[in-house]
């Protein structure tokens, strides 16, 4: 009976970080310090806690699949309408001819129609219920980033206590970052699409808003970053993740430009292989990728700068590790010889 009941919480402790995962070990002493093998070092150890990450992600984000089916058409009335100007010409001329050679190739040509979408009723309330994500976004991140950042220094996780737990500490500055956030990214999509449809004549404001809308994903990871790791008033937390943001650039460009490698792709992989790749893909683990990727960088500067020199004035308050002896000592070139299993 006993063995019964342990095969049957099997998928609980796969998604939660049971004791079968050994989510639950803190593997600080194992990978020690922040540099680039560890971060691939860590992401291969703790891919199944990312998968689960990934989930959280998709779902506590839901009012975007309201958003999506509003914007497509799917609960909208629907129309036909003209293409070309002269389509109303060439059908009162068939209505008077006839048909003949004439009039069926001119109907070729100018008659040509397209599908209109006009909003239902049920178009206005998906939108409405699409714009909690106004609300969910700032609560959501709070409540990752917390989990990913216990992630990226390699301490236990607890899934979802941990999610929500950070939720419930820091829901104010969650929801106002949210808000921002969520204006802002609005903001920036719409400026680079308005660019890109006017490329001959706005080129240079097309780059420059991609180059805006790279600093703010940025911005926005160190927001939330602070947010969960530092007690510091919402003016202080904007003020400290503009200037991280200057001072990670190059480690943070190269993370993003990771991300957008691997979603290329899977998108070609798609394209010319299997369609269902691509989306198998973002729903396991491409944003929860990205995301660690990005949260590494971040957090390995921030403690290079503000945790690690705080911790060497104070050495009796940095947190103790034990697990084999072995001492946790910030930033490294060692990679650490424990093994990982």
């Amino acid at each position: 009976m006993s063995e019964e009941k342990k095969k049957r919480h099997n998928l609980y402790d796969f998604l939660t970080g049971g004791n079968k995962n050994r989510a639950d070990v803190d593997l600080r002493s194992q990978i020690k310090g922040f540099n680039t093998k560890n971060m691939f070092r860590l992401y291969f150890r703790r891919f199944r806690q990312i998968t689960t990450v990934n989930v959280m992600i998709i779902l506590s984000n839901f009012p975007l699949v309201f958003l999506i089916i509003a914007i497509s058409g799917v609960v909208s009335h629907t129309t036909t309408a003209p293409v070309h100007p002269l389509y109303s010409v060439a059908y009162g001329i068939t209505t008077i001819s006839g048909t003949t050679p004439a009039t069926v190739f001119m109907s070729g040509l100018f008659m040509e129609t397209s599908v209109m979408y006009y909003p239902s009723v049920w178009t206005y309330v998906f939108y409405a219920l699409g714009c909690l994500e106004f609300l969910t976004i700032g609560l959501s991140n709070v409540g990752i980033m917390y989990v990913m950042r216990n992630l990226v220094r390699g301490e236990p996780l607890f899934l979802p206590s941990d999610f929500f737990s950070s939720i419930k500490t820091n829901y104010k500055q969650g929801i106002a970052a949210g808000i921002i956030d969520s204006i802002l990214l609005v903001l920036c999509g719409f400026s680079v699409y308005s660019y890109w449809v006017n490329y001959g004549n706005y080129y240079i404001l097309f780059y420059a808003s991609i180059l805006m809308m790279v600093l703010y994903l940025m911005l926005r990871t160190f927001i939330y970053l602070m947010i969960v790791t530092f007690d510091l008033k919402f003016r202080h937390v904007i003020k400290n993740s503009l200037s991280f943001t200057i001072l990670a650039f190059g480690r943070h460009f190269l993370a993003l430009l990771g991300g957008l490698l691997l979603c290329l792709l899977f998108y070609a992989l798609s394209v010319t292989v299997f369609i269902p790749i691509g989306v198998i893909a973002f729903l396991v683990f491409i944003p929860a990728t990205v995301m660690y990727f990005t949260t590494y960088v971040s957090y390995w500067r921030v403690n290079d700068i503000m945790i690690e020199p705080y911790y060497q004035k104070h050495p009796n308050e940095r947190p103790k590790i034990e697990s084999e002896g072995e001492v946790y000592t910030g930033e490294t070139d060692d990679p650490g010889d424990e093994p990982l299993e």
